[in-house]
């Protein structure tokens, strides 16, 4: 049988993910598997596939906000109002500034995205004045 990396970190993940309290258990399993098969060399993918994981689920939890230059609380504060950003939850929020912006914000929260950037609302515009031309 043929395994890989990425078909191992998902597996992994949903079992501890399903007993949280056999997390010990369910890890020597997985290792005592890998060395029965002979296939501990795919531990260093299944790592990079379990970090990858851990990353996107971050990133959809936590409110990411791309500005063209450091937003006051009270922006913030009106940005999370209108993603319905749930403080009660484990959430951060995180705070980039990114100057190709040139003004406006780029917020990601639960995997949507909310574009108020000037770039889009001017690529918008060119777009609008192209088909009517």
């Amino acid at each position: 049988m043929f395994y890989k990396s990425r078909q191992l970190a998902t597996a992994l993940k949903q079992l501890t993910e399903e007993n949280p309290k056999q997390e010990k258990k369910i890890l020597n399993n997985f290792l005592d598997f890998c060395r029965q098969k002979n296939i501990l060399y795919l531990l260093t993918g299944v790592i990079k596939q379990l970090k990858f994981y851990k990353k996107t689920e971050d990133e959809k939890k936590n409110l990411n906000i791309n500005s063209f230059k450091k937003l006051n609380q009270d922006i913030v504060g009106d940005i999370k109002k209108h993603v319905g950003f749930d403080s009660a939850q484990k959430s951060e929020i995180v705070l980039n500034q990114d100057e190709s912006l040139k003004g406006g914000f780029i917020a990601k929260y639960k995997g949507k995205i909310y574009d108020a950037s000037v770039v889009r609302q001017l690529n918008t515009i060119k777009n609008k004045l192209e088909q009517n031309l």
